[in-house]
């Protein structure tokens, strides 16, 4: 049998005493080591009237002060403090003060691993309080803010601290501070941050950690925010989250920005969502939407109010790639009283749907104009790139003008009264490479007007595609550019034409500083039936540019500069002052717009030339012209030209020289200068053959009045049947108005010319043709018997010169003489011997002595009183004195003689005898025929 010995049990009771001597000692000690050892840590712990209890422990206050050199000193009071304690589950059950003090300053030095899990080890997580409950949070987080509230919370061990089973929690951060605040735009920045986060009433605490939570987040300041909502958490088997009923609510007074401004912006936001370890999502509800009244970018875009519908907008996707989200939305904006610089004030509308991930987004849409303006669009966001389409949708003229209606730029006198118009433009902008843009612009039956000009039927198609370097002068190329235009009808004040067509291809090249376009050879402009009113109509008139060249700077205001060699050529001509023929024009243009230069050769289908150049200029259009010497030898392109050329004026040889210039004045009469000359010209005027006639002329024509000078003309003879030679003017003027072109006023310093070898001239003297005028006609030296050879009268001779003076009389478009003087310088011969005469004699006594006294009178008195009325008879009233030496003895004999004569038959007759060339004969037996 064994037996214990009583030793090793009284040994063992004696420890056992001595330990549990030493737990009480350490217990009732506790208050005063615990500090001592802490401190030894570099925290000074101090507590009032701290006292155990068999579940707890409890303290009026608790202060912890943490001293670290590299940061302020980090204190915590906790007020009326105590602690539950339990030995299974939570070990400490209850956590609790009245008031939790702290000075906490939150260092920008802290870092944290976003990949951190946010899970306590299991060994410390089941010594955290299972109930928290802080009425009175009163902290200040240096760097952060002023944090106050109130926090109760309830955790499981078998979750995480940040997903306990019960909270209610109020927390306001007010204050703010530190760096994270100069990220925040001042009208945004917030002057404090409220949440207030609560279990929901049906929340069950289940052992797969589900939380359901219900939060009101909201801040105040310039931006006023407020966000809520109920959210639903779940740990196991893997963590996910769903957000319900949520609400997003923000309002701001005012947005100033360098680029954007607006007024009253306020956001409603009605949402849901979820979210787990690998995807998210999150979609907006019905009433969501985005306002901002009074919007202005850039100082040049306005509006009244902006109004974006955002309900049915959905984001997905995985959390590990968030550039491949899908977006998904339909777009509704409304923009009211929208202006800028280029803009009438309008209401627009926007319409259309977003979708794709991030990186790849399409987005199709309808901008409309209050005033029927339609856009639409097709975007593609591809890796970087934007690629798409914009196309105005078909425009109908019928019922209104909407591009009128839209652009401030549009001209106010330029109105389209029907037609389609529809645009569109392709584009492509990499990231890296040039920027590509297609255009196509097409218009079909468009009837419009501008000021007094009118288009009818006009259909136009232009089409181009731009590339667009990206660098700091974007220089840019233009290719495979056309155009295309067709118009019925053309109609100007000074111009209208039929069946317009202008074709033309171009390319080019520019950037920020200049542009070049080029036009291809073939461009051209054709029309037909042209007329220009009251001045000239052509059957066909087509222009060619050959090599346009077109050139723009920034230094000159962009102000295209042109270069081109073109031709035209005119079909049937016809004007008032033309004959109908063909015409050709070569040369070239140049100039900077509206500055051109027209330089080149005119020429006509009957082989007239000028060579032309023609200048606008800011206020006027100046020309001149020179006509390329003429030699009639060839022909006669004047008169073959000019409607008013004088019928019965020809010329077979000499030539002919002159230039023009003119001024077109803006506000002010057109001037118009000639000057020119002619040599050795030879022909026939009406029934007179020319020889010879040279001239210097000088015109002016300054508004309706016309100036003509001619310093010099010369005219070797004129034979109307009576050669009149020697013909000489000097210095003559002619000044008219253009309505009334022959009632004018001229003069001269003396016109002379040589007839019977003898001379007749007219002194210097004014002359106005708006009434009756008087001229006197000298006559020196005629010859009778040079008379009597031209004007050969059977058996009539003599022989003695003539002086005398001829009042010319000029009224209207008549000549006529009255009371003219002449008579023989000296003694002479006159002898007629006719039968006719005999024969009167023999019949009447009393004509006998006249008979026999002209036989052979020798005068010494030889006078006459001339008239010539407008119906061209010449009355003689002929006095003689002298006698015959065979009739009575040389006896005195004074003879009165009356004499008649068809002037105008009298030389037709002459020229009919002599030799003339075909046309006179047959101008005169026509004048016969119809006298």
């Amino acid at each position: 049998m064994h037996v214990f010995s009583a030793r090793p049990v009284r040994f063992l009771l004696r420890a056992c005493l001595l330990l549990v001597l030493l737990l009480i000692a350490a217990v009732f000690t506790l208050p005063y080591t615990l500090p001592w050892l802490l401190q030894k840590q570099g925290i000074d712990l101090h507590w009032q009237n701290p006292q155990w209890h068999y579940n707890g422990f409890s303290a009026a206050q608790v202060n912890i002060n943490l001293n670290h050199s590299a940061t302020e000193t980090q204190q915590l009071q906790l007020d009326n403090f105590s602690i539950t304690f339990a030995w299974h589950s939570f070990p400490i059950r209850h956590l609790t003060a009245s008031r939790l003090q702290a000075h906490w300053p939150i260092t920008s030095n802290a870092t944290n691993d976003d990949d951190t899990e946010l899970a306590l080890p299991k060994s410390i997580l089941k010594w955290l309080p299972q109930h928290i409950d802080l009425p009175s949070i009163d902290a200040n987080l240096a760097g952060l803010g002023v944090l106050q509230g109130s926090l109760n919370l309830q955790a499981s061990a078998q979750g995480k601290l940040w997903q306990p089973s019960f909270i209610d929690t109020q927390l306001t951060l007010s204050n703010l501070q530190g760096n994270w605040l100069r990220s925040i735009p001042l009208e945004l920045k917030p002057t404090q941050l409220s949440a207030q986060i609560t279990t929901h009433p049906d929340h069950q605490d289940t052992p797969d950690g589900q939380q359901l939570l219900h939060f009101n987040l909201y801040s105040t300041g310039p931006a006023r925010l407020q966000l809520n909502g109920l959210l639903d958490l779940q740990q196991t088997p893997e963590w996910q989250g769903s957000l319900s009923n949520a609400q997003l609510f923000i309002e701001l007074a005012a947005l100033q920005h360098p680029a954007l401004s607006a007024q009253d912006l306020q956001a409603r936001l009605y949402f849901s969502g979820h979210a787990d370890t690998q995807n998210f999502s999150l979609k907006l509800h019905e009433h969501s939407s985005l306002e901002a009244q009074n919007l202005e970018i850039i100082d040049s875009i306005n509006a009244e109010k902006v109004a974006l519908q955002l309900a049915g907008l959905h984001i997905q996707g995985a959390n590990a790639a968030v550039a491949e989200l899908e977006v998904s939305s339909p777009i509704h904006m409304h923009i009211a009283k929208l202006s800028a610089a280029q803009l009438h004030s309008q209401d627009w509308d926007l319409h259309g749907t977003l979708s794709g991930p991030l990186a790849q987004l399409d987005l199709n849409s309808s901008l409309v104009g209050q005033h029927g303006l339609k856009l639409h669009n097709h975007i593609f966001l591809r890796d970087g790139s934007v690629t798409g389409s914009l196309s105005l949708d078909n425009i109908s003229f019928t019922a209104g003008n909407p591009l009128q209606q839209t652009f401030t730029d549009w001209p106010q006198a330029a109105s389209i009264q029907s037609g389609l118009l529809r645009s569109t433009v392709d584009f492509n902008f990499p990231p890296q490479a040039a920027y590509q843009l297609a255009i196509n612009l097409h218009a079909s039956e468009l009837s419009a007007k501008f000021d007094n000009n009118t288009l009818d039927n006009l259909s136009l198609d232009l089409s181009a595609q731009l590339a667009a370097q990206q660098s700091p002068n974007w220089p840019t190329t233009l290719t495979a550019a056309q155009l295309n235009i067709h118009a019925a009808t053309v109609t100007t004040p000074d111009l209208r034409a039929e069946k317009l067509q202008a074709q033309t291809s171009f390319s080019g090249s520019g950037n920020t500083e200049s542009l070049t376009l080029h036009f291809a050879p073939h461009s051209n402009v054709q029309a037909q039936k042209i007329q220009l009113p009251n001045i000239a109509s052509a059957t066909k008139a087509t222009l060619q540019l050959t090599g346009l060249k077109l050139q723009s700077d920034r230094k000159n205001d962009y102000a295209p500069k042109i270069h081109s060699p073109l031709t035209a050529h005119i079909t049937n001509l016809n004007a008032e002052q033309l004959h109908s023929q063909n015409w050709d024009f070569t040369g070239t243009l140049n100039g900077q717009l509206p500055l051109l230069e027209l330089s080149g050769d005119l020429k006509s289908q009957h082989g007239l030339t000028l060579s032309s150049h023609i200048r606008l200029l800011k206020n006027a259009v100046q020309g001149n012209a020179t006509l390329h010497e003429v030699y009639f030898k060839a022909g006669n392109p004047l008169q073959k030209t000019f409607s008013d050329w004088p019928e019965l004026v020809t010329f077979d040889s000499g030539r002919l020289r002159s230039e023009i210039a003119f001024t077109l004045p803006d506000s002010a009469a057109l001037k118009v200068t000639a000057k020119g000359s002619a040599s050795g010209l030879n022909g026939i005027i009406n029934r007179s053959e020319l020889k010879n006639l040279g001239f210097d002329f000088n015109a002016q024509l300054n508004g309706s009045t016309l100036t003509l000078s001619v310093p010099h003309l010369t005219i070797t003879e004129l034979d109307p049947g009576v050669p009149v030679s020697a013909i000489e003017l000097k210095q003559a003027h002619y000044r008219t108005a253009l309505d009334a072109p022959l009632q004018g006023t001229a003069e001269w310093k003396s016109i002379a010319a040589q007839v019977f070898n003898g001379r007749v001239w007219l002194d210097a003297q004014q002359l106005d043709l708006s009434r009756k005028q008087k001229l006197l006609l000298q006559l020196r030296g005629l010859e009778l018997q040079e008379l009597f050879r031209i004007y050969p009268t059977e058996g009539l001779a003599g022989s003695g010169i003539i002086d005398g003076q001829l009042p010319l009389f000029i009224e209207h478009d008549s000549i006529y003489i009255e009371a003219g003087q002449l008579q023989a310088r000296e003694p002479g011969v006159l002898q007629f011997q006719s039968e006719k005469i005999e024969a009167l004699g023999r019949s009447n006594p009393a004509m006998r002595i006249v008979a026999d006294a002209l036989d052979d009178f020798h005068f010494n008195l030889l006078s006459s009183g001339v008239s010539y009325d407008q119906s061209g008879k010449l009355l003689l009233n002929l006095h003689l004195e002298g006698q015959n030496p065979d009739v009575k003895k040389g006896r005195p004999i004074n003879l009165n003689i009356n004499l008649e004569e068809d002037i105008p038959a009298l030389l037709a007759s002459i020229q009919l005898s002599g030799q003339v060339s075909e046309i006179i004969q047959k101008r005169v037996r026509e004048r016969l025929e119809n006298r």
